[in-house]
C-alpha cells in the first residue's frame, strides 16, 4: 500500500471514529447535546481536527444519518419476502419499528436529514428503504394506489404510523403496554390495506 492510499485509509478511519463518537453522544444525551465542542471533548481532540472532516454540526448529523440508513436498509433486507404481500409489508413495518426502537436517535436524525428542506442530502440507503417499501406496497395490489402520487402519500401515512408507534414505545414501561402498541401497529397497517384495496 502506498503513502497516498494509507493517508486516505487513515482519514476514513478518523472520520468514522468521529461519527461513531457522535452517535454515542446522541444516543446517551440526545441530538441537542451534539456540538463540535462536546464531541471534541469526548474523542479528546481539538475542535479544529473535527472541522477538518466536517463543516459543522449539520454535516455531522448527515454523516450519522447515513450510517443509520445503511444499518436500517441492511435490517430490512433480512425480512423474508414471503408469498403473502400483506404479511411482507407488515413484517417490514415491524422490523423498521424494532430497529428504530433500538436506535431511538434515528427518528430525529431521519426526520432532520431525510425529510428536511434539501432532498439532495438524502442518503442513498434511505432512498433504497423507500423503494423497498414502495415495491412491497405495489405487491399488495391496492386499487386505490394507482399513481406514484398515491403511493407516495400512502408511504407517508405508513411513516406517520411508524413514528407514532415508536414514540409510544419509547414512553411505555410495561410489557402489556408494549404488546398493545404492537397490536395497534398491526391493526393500523391491516386497516390501511383494507381501505386501499376497496
Amino acid at each position: 500500500m502506498g503513502i497516498k492510499e494509507r493517508r486516505l485509509q487513515e482519514k476514513e478511519k478518523m472520520k468514522r471514529q468521529i461519527l461513531d463518537s457522535a452517535m454515542e453522544l446522541v444516543s446517551k444525551k440526545g441530538l441537542c447535546s451534539l456540538t463540535v465542542r462536546c464531541l471534541a471533548e469526548q474523542i479528546q481532540y481539538s475542535p479544529s481536527i473535527i472541522y477538518e472532516y466536517f463543516e459543522n454540526k449539520e454535516s455531522i448529523c448527515k454523516g450519522i444519518c447515513a450510517l443509520i440508513c445503511k444499518e436500517l436498509l441492511c435490517s430490512l433486507k433480512k425480512v423474508p419476502s414471503n408469498d403473502d404481500p400483506d404479511e411482507y409489508l407488515l413484517n417490514l413495518v415491524k422490523a423498521n419499528v424494532d430497529f428504530l426502537n433500538k436506535n431511538p436517535q434515528g427518528i430525529e436524525l431521519l426526520t432532520l436529514v431525510c425529510f428536511g428542506p434539501d432532498p439532495s442530502q438524502i442518503p442513498e440507503d434511505f432512498l433504497e428503504v423507500v423503494e423497498l417499501y414502495s415495491q412491497a406496497l405495489k405487491r399488495c395490489n391496492c386499487k386505490r394506489l394507482q399513481t406514484q402520487k398515491d403511493l407516495d402519500e400512502a408511504l407517508e401515512v405508513i411513516r406517520s404510523l411508524h413514528v407514532g408507534m415508536i414514540t409510544l414505545s419509547q414512553h411505555q414501561t410495561s410489557i402489556e403496554g408494549l404488546k398493545r402498541i404492537g397490536n395497534s401497529l398491526e391493526n393500523g397497517i391491516r386497516s390501511l390495506l383494507r381501505g386501499w384495496k376497496n
